[in-house]
C-alpha cells in the first residue's frame, strides 16, 4: 500500500505474480503494471480497502500512515499540531483497522520523526520542532505532494 509504481518491493522480492500494489495515484499504478507486472488496485482515500477479510498472506505498508491525515483542501486550516494529530488519527487508526482486516499479517513502517533528516523534504530534522504555522511557511514552496505528506 502507498506502493508507487512498485520499485521498492520490486528491487526486494524476486516474485511478482501475487503481488498487488495499491495507491491513490493511478499514473503510478500503470507504471507499476507495466514496468513490474503487478497486479493493482485504484484506492480512495476513504479509508476502506475494497478486499474480503483476511485477503493477503502479508501487508506491506512503507512509509505511508503518515500520509493519511485531513483532507488535503484543510491541510492549513490546522494552526497547532496538536490539533492537526487530533484531526488525522480517526483516519490513521482507520486505516491500520483495515490493514489488520486484509491481512493475515502485516508491516506498516513509518519514518523515524527524529532522524538529522526530514525523510520528506530532505530539510533538517529542525523542522519537526517549528509550531506548525511556520512549518507550513517553510515548506509552501514544496510540490504538494511533499506539503501533504509532511503535513
Amino acid at each position: 500500500m502507498g506502493s508507487d509504481d512498485g520499485s521498492h518491493i520490486a528491487g526486494v522480492i524476486p516474485f511478482r505474480k501475487n503481488v498487488y500494489l495499491a495507491d491513490i495515484l493511478q499514473d503510478a499504478l500503470i507504471r507499476g503494471k507495466e514496468r513490474f507486472g503487478f497486479r493493482t488496485t485504484l484506492l480512495d482515500e476513504s479509508g476502506v480497502l475494497p478486499f474480503p477479510d483476511e485477503y493477503f498472506d502479508i501487508v506491506f505498508c512503507s512509509s505511508l500512515i503518515e500520509h493519511v491525515t485531513v483532507d488535503k483542501k484543510d491541510l492549513a486550516r490546522f494552526r497547532s499540531q496538536a490539533e492537526f494529530s487530533a484531526a488525522a488519527e480517526p483516519r490513521q487508526q482507520r486505516l491500520a483497522s483495515e490493514i489488520r482486516r486484509v491481512g493475515k499479517r502485516y508491516f506498516v513502517q513509518t519514518p523515524n520523526k527524529y532522524f538529522p533528516i526530514e525523510s520528506h523534504t530532505w530539510l533538517p530534522v529542525l523542522i519537526v520542532f517549528l509550531p506548525r504555522i511556520l512549518q507550513i511557511k517553510t515548506i509552501r514552496h514544496y510540490p504538494l505532494d511533499i506539503l501533504i505528506c509532511f503535513l
